[in-house]
């Protein structure tokens, strides 16, 4: 059963490819922050290890891997092609 993990922020690369830009994922509270990268998030959840969702506009959303040009990366189920709603979560502090 995979561990269920809320994704609050996220730490951007410098890339004009929304498909690049995101570099690591993080949540967890003031006493237990984590963060991953996007690499080790596209593995944990093709073994099945993680699941990770954002909340917002008052929805789950649930994170699944995407394909483009045989590059693997991240982004919700709503999204079309690019990563935008993790791209509105602000940044890894």
């Amino acid at each position: 059963m995979p561990v269920k993990l809320q994704i609050t922020c996220i730490d951007r690369t410098d890339s004009s490819d929304p498909h690049h830009r995101i570099l690591s994922i993080g949540g967890g509270s003031s006493v237990h922050r984590w963060t991953v990268s996007q690499e080790d998030a596209i593995r944990g959840i093709e073994r099945n290890d993680w699941e990770f969702y954002i909340y917002r506009q008052g929805k789950i959303m649930n994170i699944v891997v995407a394909e483009r040009d045989g590059e693997k990366y991240l982004k919700a189920t709503c999204d079309a092609d690019q990563p935008e709603m993790l791209l509105t979560l602000p940044q890894v502090k």
